[in-house]
């Protein structure tokens, strides 16, 4: 298999380990994905130029409307995720 040389094989081994087996690994992905969302969230701000509230359960953005374009786009008829 050809390997990235900056990915480590051991924790490349435990991850797929813990995929096959059904257990835990030790990389934290709830921390990993409260991470990502705060980043994505800050690129939301500038691009609204406002600072914003943020509603996660909801997925919005707390009494501003016109930042959901910058949160989800339609996609053209035809065309989806």
């Amino acid at each position: 298999m050809d390997m990235n040389p900056d990915v480590d094989p051991q924790e490349t081994k435990e991850w797929l380990d813990a995929i096959k087996s059904g257990k835990e690994s030790s990389a934290n992905f709830q921390y990993s994905a409260m991470l990502t969302e705060i980043v994505l969230l800050g690129n939301v701000a500038i691009r609204a130029r406002k600072k914003i509230e943020w509603d996660g359960p909801n997925l919005k953005v707390k009494g501003m409307p016109e930042a959901d374009q910058f949160i989800k786009r339609e996609y053209r008829k035809g065309w989806s995720l």
